[in-house]
């Protein structure tokens, strides 16, 4: 059977209720996000309280390597490389790759 023709209100409208729609879930993505990110520094911060260390964002602070390599050291028990020092680009990469 052939489909019915949306009028142009009728069309309107449901093009206006999907942007709603559209914009509701991504809203509630963002805060599913936001809080599963805060669960997460919460988790990490109650480890690293252990060597007196804490994380207040987790991106920025974990980027260098330098406090994930200090959360490994915590979870693992084993004592981890020395991070190497600097703050270039490379330098942060080579931290995340000693914990990786």
């Amino acid at each position: 059977s052939p489909t019915p023709e949306l009028s142009p209100a009728a069309f309107i409208n449901a093009v206006q209720y999907a942007n709603v729609l559209e914009g509701r879930f991504k809203q509630l993505q963002d805060e599913r996000e936001a809080v599963q990110k805060k669960t997460f520094t919460k988790w990490v911060n109650s480890h690293l309280a252990r060597v007196t260390c804490r994380i207040s964002d987790l991106y920025s602070d974990l980027r260098d390597g330098r406090m994930l390599l200090r959360l490994l050291e915590v979870l693992s028990g084993e004592q981890l490389p020395k991070p190497t020092k600097g703050r270039m680009r490379i330098h942060c990469l080579e931290n995340v790759d000693k914990a990786l």
